[in-house]
């Protein structure tokens, strides 16, 4: 027989947290979630049949943004633990914790969000790489509404709540004023760490998205010294979401230049094969941004100015390309045209690059067998 007080903090999570997230409503975060659940989690489904339809046709949605995709695995065990693991993260960021008698439970509260995130084994399918970057997508653009009430007497601050009803009633004779701002969850994380030296925010949330390879490849650009792993070069090595990631990260600036200062990675080096499939990300990325003319939207590291020595290793693994066995059979599939587009932007690229940096260009390439 199902536990009623499991079923009910499922869900709570699946219909108060998950649908508003996937559906870009309002999301409700709850009581903090035990780890203790991780085994009923994977095994339940949702009471509403119409909540678990429209969590799988977000999922579906948003997965196919980056890749067409049958099917998504939902509901299922590692899913729920990352949403369990987000919803604790989100719970950290609770001013209300400062109360005092309660300031002990964010170490509870992030103890439990860590064994949530070590129970979450990589994706092993397609289908699973891209739910769980449809279930994170929406949570890096959350943002919490404050609301501060005044009125002749007191001023009520309300973190992420709405205002009761008697606090705002008569606004007329109490002359009451309500007043709204928005805080982003990037600034909730920054000022929670500002806060409190335990708490590790920036640092959960980083292991947050390492359980989402394909998230964490097109957050690239906002993670502190980002490195690939087994898991983001494993989702690369899928040439369909290899694609996907590649344009996804193709209008941004600085992509490219991250990318590139991954590659020194030692332990790239040392796996050829590991090293192969993040220089075919490369130039994956330099076709769609080189082919696809809404890519090209004044990215600094395409035009002139300072270039940094990333920027120019990115460029010349281009013109490595063109004389690695390899990536010319890839180069060989396109059309003429455009592979005479790559082939100008080579030229381009030549008049530029350094010899330093075309040397260690080719090395990385050699390196890759």
């Amino acid at each position: 027989m199902a536990d009623p007080k499991m079923q009910a903090a499922y869900d709570g999570l699946v219909e108060r947290f998950v649908l508003p997230l996937v559906e870009g409503g309002e999301v409700e975060v709850g009581r903090p979630l035990a780890p203790g659940c991780a085994s009923f989690f994977a095994a339940s489904t949702p009471s509403s049949e119409d909540a678990r339809l429209r969590i799988y046709t977000a999922l579906i949605d948003a997965a196919d943004e980056i890749h067409d995709v049958d099917m998504v695995p939902w509901p299922n065990g590692p899913l729920l633990w990352l949403a369990a693991a987000a919803h604790n993260l989100c719970a950290l960021t609770d001013p209300s914790l400062d109360r005092m008698f309660v300031r002990g439970a964010r170490d509870t509260i992030g103890a439990w969000t860590d064994r949530w995130l070590e129970l979450i084994p990589p994706p092993l399918t397609r289908g699973d790489a891209l739910a769980r970057h449809a279930l994170l997508s929406p949570l890096l653009a959350l943002k919490r509404t404050d609301t501060v009430v005044k009125n002749w007497a007191y001023t009520y601050r309300f973190f992420g709540r709405r205002p009761p009803a008697n606090v705002v009633a008569l606004p007329t004779l109490r002359f009451v004023k309500t007043f709204e701002s928005e805080v982003g969850i990037d600034a909730l994380i920054e000022k929670g760490d500002s806060l409190h030296d335990s708490l590790h925010l920036e640092e959960r949330r980083r292991a947050l998205l390492s359980r989402s390879p394909v998230s964490e490849l097109l957050s690239c650009t906002t993670l502190p010294a980002f490195r690939f792993s087994i898991a983001t070069l494993t989702v690369l090595g899928d040439v369909g979401l290899r694609s996907g990631i590649a344009k996804g990260l193709a209008g941004i600036d600085g992509a490219g230049e991250i990318i590139a200062a991954a590659l020194s990675q030692p332990e790239l080096s040392a796996e050829p094969a590991l090293l192969r499939i993040a220089l075919s990300f490369v130039l994956e990325l330099h076709m769609v941004r080189a082919l696809d003319g809404g890519a090209e939207r004044g990215a600094k590291e395409r035009s002139g100015g300072a270039r940094t020595e990333a920027g120019m290793l990115f460029d010349a693994l281009l013109l490595a390309a063109f004389e690695d066995d390899v990536d010319v059979e890839t180069l060989r599939q396109l059309d003429d045209s455009d592979r005479a587009i790559l082939q100008a932007r080579v030229e381009a690229m030549r008049r530029v690059a350094t010899p330093a940096v075309l040397q260690q260009a080719a090395a990385l390439h050699r390196a890759a067998g």
